[in-house]
């Protein structure tokens, strides 16, 4: 008997800080995931392996195009995955309102024969889609700590301001009672803007 196991591929750990790991079903299902969504070039020992879903870049989300992506899906897996993997069935839809194509695909493992489910996205929406505002209530040198505290981890974000909702808004933080009559004002904006 064999034991299939593979690494978490969101990289989350274990309460003890140990990466997390699957048995069975669900490591087949982290390589399909990451095997559908890798690029070519990106399996240093088969640079040629990958890239499936690339043919799906910058092309029109017409509903004309999904049967030779599911075609050419379903073949890859059925090349790379067979017997671990029998297809039951893949349907792809068009996602007008982020631009992308949502793929879901069923299948059983030849392991334990239950049915197992998987949704891909072609663009990454972790940013988009499980950003959860917070509200930072600080105001003068306790902001200007938060912010200096925070600075390493909001690399590629601006304090901005929102003239909808009237607030300072700096990635996921909401800074309510921000203001230019704030003694730290130009010292806040100049920690949180300055790569």
């Amino acid at each position: 008997m064999t034991i299939l196991m593979d690494i978490d591929l969101y990289g989350r750990e274990n309460t003890d800080g140990t990466a997390m790991e699957h048995l069975g079903d669900e490591a087949i299902k982290m390589a399909l995931i990451v095997w559908l969504t890798s690029k070519k070039g990106e399996f240093v020992l088969n640079p040629e392996e990958g890239g499936i879903l690339d043919v799906s870049l910058f092309k029109n989300l017409s509903t004309n195009k999904i049967p030779e992506l599911t075609f050419k899906i379903k073949n890859a897996i059925n090349n790379r995955f067979y017997p671990s993997i029998i297809l039951e069935f893949i349907s792809i839809e068009p996602n007008y309102e982020y631009r992308l194509w949502v793929i879901n695909i069923a299948f059983r493992t030849s392991e334990a024969g239950s049915l197992q489910e998987v949704q891909i996205y072609t663009k990454d929406l972790s940013k988009r889609l499980n950003v959860v505002y917070e509200n930072i209530e600080y105001i003068e040198e306790n902001l200007r700590n938060f912010c200096l505290v925070q600075k390493t981890n909001m690399s590629g974000y601006k304090l901005v301001f929102n003239p909808e909702n009237g607030n300072w808004e700096w990635g996921k933080y909401i800074f309510v009672n921000f203001s230019v009559s704030d003694p730290y004002y130009s010292e806040i904006l100049q920690i949180c803007n300055l790569s």
